[in-house]
């Protein structure tokens, strides 16, 4: 038990731990009670017995181990119960230092590159690193030399969080994303997930649309960015996330032909989106929380809530970060908004399109539906446009031209034709 490291070795002036804490507890009371007791009526190994049976914030520890810590204690003082910090501590005991020293440089250089290809780059380059070390080694050595992708993620030239920023004028730039929502049962028990699409003007923090949906598709989007654009004008520029909804070919279209600049953030930076995200958590602390004491079961009576909460509370409730309310901040900017397109040449501009092979029957299938096109496009890949949602009819466009509408496929009214023609 005897020890010959002197108590000022500064290998054990680390910071104490509460286990070094619980340690010098329970060392504390063994010492206390062999002082009240009378040798003649107690010895140290029924002290540390019972000591062993106590629990010393939150640990337990056995008789062995606290004698060892009494000996300890008695030797090197409370420098003799913190732990040790590994002398290895940093390193990695299976690769070389030279083969470590490469891979830390090449992580250095590249870094971008996920763990597994630069892994493979340096095999390729005659350093095969997994030859020596697993990949979990790997990774906990970068962590270590703060080299993994979560550290420069965070340090990193494009990383968040940036200085704080604000548009000087409203419709500059409009932010958009959804939420979960609450969920709910209806009139027929059926559950019902909804999910909150809204945009938000970055200068005024107004909300220009927001709307509920019991789906996260481009055309619950879409409509609600419809609305916004009929309610407030044309924004400069909207930001979005890399979801595939914002992403695809459509968006990219509506977008162009109004003007407005398509954004995306990159990702894992949903710190550049932070006043949308607060605006949900607004939502959620402020509307939500009340759907506990009178919830909902229908999702227009949700929306028909929310739009009320929207334009009576939020929109009228002096905003933290401006000094104003949104509504106020809005309309001091009024002035310079550019005006958008009449709901007619919306309806149109907003209709969905998608390629379609015309069958020999002259038929297409658009959101499993089958419609009836001209004959003449038999055969031909045309593009259909149709409103969202799909209403009674499309549009059938082959080369940049309008050919034709395509009527809802009606089989038994087809068979009467024919019958007609044969008789």
């Amino acid at each position: 038990m005897n020890s010959s490291e002197p108590k000022n070795d500064a290998r054990w002036q680390a910071e104490p731990s509460l286990k070094a804490l619980a340690r010098y507890g329970a060392v504390g009371w063994i010492m206390q009670r062999m002082q009240d007791e009378p040798p003649e009526a107690t010895s140290l190994s029924r002290v540390i017995a019972a000591a062993a049976t106590r629990d010393w914030n939150g640990f337990r520890f056995s008789a062995s181990s606290l004698e060892r810590y009494y000996y300890r204690y008695q030797q090197l003082g409370f420098a003799g119960l913190v732990e040790r910090p590994r002398a290895d501590k940093g390193k990695t005991r299976k690769l070389t230092p030279e083969l470590a020293e490469h891979l830390l440089a090449a992580r250095k250089a590249r870094p971008q590159l996920p763990i597994t290809v630069l892994l493979d780059w340096l095999r390729d380059q005659g350093q095969d690193v997994l030859a020596q070390a697993s990949l979990s080694s790997v990774h906990r050595l970068l962590r270590q030399q703060g080299l993994d992708r979560h550290t420069l993620r965070q340090i990193g030239p494009e990383s968040g969080p940036q200085k704080a920023f604000e548009m000087p004028a409203v419709n500059m730039l409009w932010m958009t994303d959804l939420m979960y929502g609450p969920t709910f049962r209806d009139a027929e028990e059926r559950l019902v997930k909804t999910r909150l699409f809204a945009l938000l003007d970055d200068h005024s923090r107004l909300c220009p649309a927001a709307e509920y949906f019991a789906s996260e598709a481009l055309e619950c989007f879409l409509t609600v960015f419809r609305a916004a654009l009929l309610r407030r004008g044309l924004p400069e520029k909207l930001y979005t996330d890399c979801g595939k909804i914002y992403t695809g070919r459509q968006l990219h279209v509506i977008c162009a032909n109004l003007g407005v600049k398509l954004l995306h953030a990159q990702p894992y930076h949903a710190w550049s989106k932070g006043k949308i995200e607060r605006f949900f958590g607004h939502v959620q602390t402020s509307f939500q929380s009340r759907l506990v004491v009178e919830p909902v079961h229908a999702l227009e009576d949700l929306n028909r809530r929310f739009w009320a909460w929207l334009e009576e509370h939020y929109h009228h409730s002096v905003h933290r970060a401006t000094g104003q309310t949104p509504a106020e901040r809005f309309a001091a900017g009024v002035a310079g908004i550019r005006p958008a397109p009449s709901a007619e040449e919306l309806a149109q501009l907003f209709m969905a399109r998608v390629c379609r092979r015309v069958r020999r029957d002259g038929c297409v299938s658009v959101a499993a539906q089958l419609f009836e096109v001209p004959l003449c496009l038999r055969g031909l890949e045309i593009e259909v446009r149709h409103t969202i949602p799909l209403a009674g009819s499309i549009e059938a466009w082959y080369q940049g031209r309008l050919v034709g509408v395509g009527r809802v496929l009606n089989k038994q009214q087809n068979a009467t034709r024919f019958k007609r023609r044969n008789s």
